[in-house]
């Protein structure tokens, strides 16, 4: 069996989303209550939290430079720099995955309907 080192409470609802840094220091999550949360893997301590527009938070990843992309129920995906919120664009069903590519100049995203879409990241 495995040894329980943190247990991270702060989202208010269901962690729909949960990921580590490239560099394994920090986890990232992302939950019902429309927020991201940046927490020190060491130690578990609360770093940052990201209000997103309230829509609940399906899937979080992390490029290889730590910026956050979310996937909603409303089909929106974000990129997160600075806790500043920029639209990619609006998919016509949930967002179920998401993946950065190694070099971090790509996202690729998976819908609910079927789809996979590549975007390029600014």
């Amino acid at each position: 069996a495995g040894t329980l080192r943190h247990t991270l409470r702060g989202h208010e609802g269901a962690v729909r989303a949960v990921t580590f840094s490239a560099d394994g220091r920090e986890v990232v999550s992302a939950g019902n209550d429309g927020t991201v949360r940046r927490w020190r893997s060491s130690d578990g301590a609360l770093l940052a939290t990201v209000v997103t527009r309230r829509t609940a938070l399906r899937v979080v990843a992390l490029s290889p430079e730590g910026v956050p992309a979310t996937g909603g129920e409303d089909g929106a995906v974000y990129l997160w720099p600075d806790g500043n919120g920029v639209e990619l664009g609006v998919l016509p069903a949930p967002v179920i995955r998401l993946a950065f590519s190694p070099d971090g100049r790509w996202l690729a995203t998976a819908t609910s309907d079927g789809a996979v879409q590549v975007w390029v990241v600014p």
